[in-house]
C-alpha cells in the first residue's frame, strides 16, 4: 500500500497525536489560536514539530495485529507473580533484623500487616494484644483487645479500621485503632464449614482486593488444622453495623499440607503470600483460585505471620519469645519537597490566563499570560501538578488544572463538529489530564463531552490505514508509523502517550476498554518487531531514550503487564544501561527539548518498576531546577514548559 498525501489522512494523524515536544529550534506544529496564519493540515504533526512530508511512494507496513481472541478483556489489576517472587527474594537474601525486642515480655507474635498510611507494621499476640511499631522496632503501641488473636489485615489504610482474626471461637473482629475498641464481630461459627478448634483453628487472615466487589474485596481466613483457606464477603463498606457473613469459596493452595500460618495479599502484584510454619515454606498463589505460582523455603522457624510492603520490606512474625523479623527490601525514595514546590510554583505561574501554555520562554523576559498557547503542549505542561498536589498535600494547583480543563473543554464543540480538523483537535496527553480531573472532580456533563470527543476521533479512523475492522486504533498507529519514517526513534513514545490516554479514559468509560487493550498489543508488537531491532543497530537513534522509557511505564502500569513481561524486561535492560553516574539518562542523541526530558520519562518508568536506580535519577532531575523553579538551557536561557511539566510529573511521583 502506498501513502497518499490527502488532507484527510494527514489530518487524522494530527487529531489524536500527542504533545509538541519540539525538535531543536522548531516551533510546535500547532499555530497559536490568536495568530491569523493557521498551520496547514499537511504540516501539523502535533508531536515533534517535524514537518517533513511522508514520501508519496513510501510503503507502509501495518502494525502487527493479535488474533481477535487475544484482545479479550483482561483483569483490572496486573497480576505479577514473577515480580512478587523477586520481591521477597530480594528481601530474604539480606540479613534478618529482630525488631521485636521492644515488645512487652511474653509476646508471641502471630500475625502481621503493613499500614501504608501510618508507615508502621502491625501485629498480634495470641494472648489478645495488638501492637504497631516502626520498621526499625521503635515507637511501639499496644492495645489489649482480648481473645486468641492469630491474624490481622488492613483493607483500607485511609480508614481507622483494621480487622483481626480470632482463633476460637473463629471470628473476624473490626477494630478502631483511634478509639481502641472492637466495633463489630463477624462470627465465622462454622460458616462455609470453617473448622473450629482452640488449638489449630483460624491462624491467618488477609483481605484480597476484588475489582467490582461492593465491599472492595474478600477476606481470606486460613485454617491451621487442614491448610485450607475460607473466603468470605463481609459488609465492611455497605454497612456500619451488619455482621452478616457470606461464604464465597474454600481453597486448598497445597493439597495435603496443613499448618497454614500466614496470609498477606499484595496489591502491587495481585497475588497472595501464604506461609506454612511446619514446612517452613512460602507460597505465592493466585487470588482467584488459590493455585500456586511459586514455592520457596523460609528462613527461621515458627513463622506465623507475613507482611510484604511496596518496597519489598518483608516482616515475619515468629511465635517464640518476641521474635519479629525484618528483611529490608528496596531503599525508600527521598524526594526534596521544597524543590518540587519550586517547580510546581513555576509551572503554575507560567500558565496563560485562558489555561493554555506556551512552548518556550526566555527566563529573563516577563511572562505573557494574555497570550494563547498550544493545546498540544498544555496537557504535558500541567499534568505534573496532579502529582504535586498528592505529594505536597497542596490543593492550590487544582485551580491551574481546572483552567487547563476549561481550555480543553472550550475546544470540544469545534472538534465534535469536524473531528478531522487538526486545528481544533485535542492531543493524547490532554485526554489523560481530562480523565484524571474527572476522576477527582466528577462532572457528568463534562464527562459526556470528553467521552464523545474521543469517540469521535476514534470513529474517524481511515480505512486506508486501518487494516483490522475489529478495532478503532490501528489506523492511527499505522499512520503514525508511516508519518514518522524520518524519526523512527520517536514512534513508540508517540504511541505510548496515546496508550496512556486510552487507559485513563477507560477508567471513566467502558467505551475505551477494548481500544486500550488493542493499543497495548499494537505498541508491544511494534516495540518487539520494529523498534528494538532498529535501536540495537543504532543506540543513538534520536528520541529513542524516551521511546525506551514511556512504553516501559505503560506496560508495567497496564492491566495486563504479565502478558508483556518480555517487553518490560527488554526495555528495562536497555534503559538502565543509559543511566550515567550522575543519574542522567541519555542515548547521546540530540534532543531539541533538552537533556532533562529523557531523564524525566526514564524516572517515571524506573519508579513504576521499582528500579534500584530511581534515587540517582531523582537526584539528577532535582539538581536541574534552579532556585526560581526554572529548568533552562544555559546557552539560550530558554525554559520549555512541557519539559518542566514532565520533570514535575516524574520527581513528584511516589
Amino acid at each position: 500500500m502506498h501513502l497518499r498525501k490527502t488532507s484527510s489522512l494527514l489530518l487524522l494523524l494530527s487529531v489524536l497525536l500527542v504533545q509538541a515536544c519540539g525538535t531543536s529550534n522548531t516551533k510546535p506544529a500547532e499555530t497559536q489560536q490568536d495568530n491569523s496564519q493557521q498551520s496547514s493540515p499537511e504540516n501539523d504533526t502535533s508531536q515533534t514539530g517535524d514537518t517533513t512530508q511522508a514520501p508519496a511512494d513510501t510503503e507502509e507496513t501495518p502494525a502487527e495485529q493479535n488474533d481477535p481472541d487475544d484482545t479479550a478483556q483482561t483483569p483490572a489489576k496486573p497480576r505479577l507473580p514473577d515480580e512478587a517472587l523477586a520481591c521477597v527474594n530480594l528481601a530474604l537474601a539480606k540479613n534478618a533484623v529482630d525488631i521485636g525486642t521492644g515488645l512487652p515480655n511474653g509476646y508471641e507474635p502471630s500475625g502481621a500487616d503493613w499500614h501504608s498510611r501510618l508507615k508502621k507494621v502491625f501485629g498480634v499476640h495470641d494472648n489478645g494484644f495488638l501492637f504497631s511499631m516502626n520498621k526499625d522496632g521503635n515507637d511501639v503501641t499496644t492495645w489489649n483487645v482480648g481473645g486468641d488473636l492469630e491474624g490481622i489485615t488492613i483493607p483500607n489504610p485511609d480508614s481507622d479500621f483494621i480487622y483481626l482474626g480470632r482463633e476460637f471461637p473463629a471470628a473476624i473482629l473490626e477494630f478502631n485503632i483511634v478509639s481502641g475498641t472492637v466495633t463489630r464481630t463477624f462470627s465465622l461459627g462454622g460458616a462455609g464449614g470453617f473448622p473450629e478448634s482452640s488449638g489449630q483453628g483460624l491462624e491467618a487472615l488477609t483481605f484480597v482486593e476484588k475489582e467490582g466487589n461492593p465491599e472492595g474485596g474478600e477476606f481470606w481466613a486460613g485454617s491451621q488444622s487442614n491448610g485450607k483457606v475460607y473466603v468470605y464477603t463481609l459488609p465492611i463498606a455497605s454497612s456500619s453495623n451488619s455482621t452478616t457473613v457470606t461464604h464465597i469459596a474454600t481453597l486448598t493452595p497445597v493439597p495435603g499440607r496443613a499448618d497454614l500460618a500466614g496470609l498477606d495479599y499484595s496489591s502491587e502484584f495481585d497475588v497472595v503470600y501464604v506461609t506454612y510454619d511446619g514446612a517452613n515454606k512460602l507460597n505465592i498463589v493466585d487470588p482467584d483460585n488459590g493455585s500456586v505460582y511459586f514455592e520457596r523455603a523460609l528462613p527461621q522457624t515458627d513463622q506465623e505471620g507475613i507482611a510484604v510492603n511496596n518496597l519489598c520490606d518483608t516482616f515475619i512474625a515468629q511465635d517464640t519469645n518476641k521474635k519479629f523479623w525484618f528483611y529490608k527490601g528496596n531503599e525508600e525514595l527521598a524526594i526534596n519537597t521544597s524543590t518540587v514546590k519550586l517547580l510546581a510554583d513555576r509551572i503554575a505561574a507560567a500558565q496563560n490566563n485562558n489555561g493554555s501554555y506556551d512552548w518556550k520562554h526566555v527566563i529573563d523576559d516577563p511572562l505573557t499570560p494574555e497570550s494563547t498557547g498550544y493545546q498540544n503542549v498544555t496537557g504535558v505542561s500541567v499534568w505534573g501538578l496532579f502529582n504535586a498536589i498528592d505529594l505536597l498535600n497542596d490543593e492550590t494547583y487544582a485551580n491551574n488544572i481546572e483552567r487547563a480543563v476549561n481550555y480543553f473543554d472550550g475546544r470540544v464543540d469545534a472538534l465534535l463538529a469536524d473531528p478531522h480538523n487538526a486545528n481544533v483537535n485535542l492531543s493524547c496527553p490532554n485526554y489523560t489530564v481530562l480523565s484524571q480531573y474527572l476522576q477527582t472532580h466528577p462532572n457528568a456533563a463534562l464527562q459526556t463531552r470528553v467521552v464523545s470527543a474521543l469517540n469521535a476521533i476514534l470513529d474517524a479512523r481511515d480505512s486506508n490505514y486501518g487494516t483490522d475492522a475489529s478495532m478503532r486504533v490501528d489506523g492511527i498507529f499505522n499512520h503514525l508509523s508511516a508519518r514518522r519514517v524520518s524519526l523512527p526513534g520517536i514512534i513508540p513514545w508517540d504511541m505510548a502517550l496515546c496508550v496512556e490516554a486510552l487507559k485513563t479514559m477507560a477508567d471513566i468509560s467502558n467505551d475505551f476498554a477494548n481500544d486500550y487493550i488493542n493499543s497495548l498489543s499494537l505498541l508491544a508488537n511494534y516495540v518487539r518487531n520494529t523498534f528494538l531491532p532498529v535501536y540495537d543497530t543504532d543506540t543513538t537513534l534520536t528520541y529513542a531514550d524516551t521511546s525506551l522509557s514511556l512504553p516501559l511505564y505503560v506496560f508495567a502500569d497496564s492491566t495486563s503487564a504479565n502478558l508483556y513481561s518480555d517487553v518490560i524486561a527488554d526495555l528495562t535492560t536497555r534503559l538502565e544501561s543509559l543511566i550515567d553516574e550522575n543519574g542522567m539518562i541519555s542515548n547521546s542523541s540530540i534532543n531539541g527539548d533538552g537533556q532533562e526530558q529523557p531523564s524525566a520519562y526514564g524516572l517515571i518508568a524506573l519508579k513504576q518498576i521499582n528500579s534500584a536506580q530511581v534515587q540517582t535519577v531523582q537526584n539528577f532531575l532535582e539538581s536541574r531546577i534552579d532556585d526560581q523553579g526554572h529548568i533552562f538551557d544555559p546557552t539560550t536561557r530558554e525554559e520549555t514548559y512541557e519539559v518542566e511539566g514532565e520533570v514535575l510529573r516524574a520527581i513528584a511521583m511516589q
